[in-house]
């Protein structure tokens, strides 16, 4: 099946640029770090996939959705409105290295070897349209892979300050 491809860049208005502009402006050296994304293994609640900034925020990808919880920000997110309930989601493009999580002297309780993906995709978010998140020079991006007569126009998100 052939799929073309939509890029879009997180959008640079309204109340969530201040927050947004944290993904974007990392410091030189940190903007080549990819951004990893880790399969849920208890390391935060309610996500399905958790990615790290190198400014301590993290990204939480939802069935929904994703949402952004900056470091000294208040939380915003981007959802799919009116998307599959709960979509298949896949990551891909393995990373070296893997996360490891302690809490305490509990070693029991600890999260090893987690590993870390340059992408997520979310599949069939409507129908012939699936949505991948990843990091492209230093900025997280959404893409959207539209199947042949697939129609672009049932896409719609809404962006707002998470609760």
């Amino acid at each position: 099946m052939r799929r073309t491809r939509q890029r879009a860049k997180i959008a640079r208005s309204g109340a969530l640029w201040p927050a947004l502009l944290f993904l974007t402006a990392a410091a030189p050296r940190a903007a080549s770090w990819p951004l990893a994304f880790e399969p849920n293994h208890g390391q935060a609640a309610g996500a399905r996939f958790v990615a790290r900034t190198s400014d301590h925020g993290l990204v939480l990808v939802e069935d929904s959705g994703f949402k952004f919880v900056l470091a000294g920000q208040s939380p915003a997110s981007i959802h799919f409105l009116g998307a599959e309930r709960h979509p298949a989601l896949t990551a891909s493009q393995t990373l070296p290295g893997r996360a490891n999580y302690f809490s305490g002297r509990n070693l029991e309780r600890a999260i090893t070897g987690v590993p870390q993906y340059g992408r997520v995709q979310f599949s069939g978010i409507y129908p012939g349209i699936d949505a991948v998140l990843h990091r492209t020079n230093g900025s997280l991006e959404y893409d959207f892979l539209l199947a042949p007569h697939a129609e672009a126009g049932r896409i719609r998100l809404v962006l707002s300050e998470a609760v």
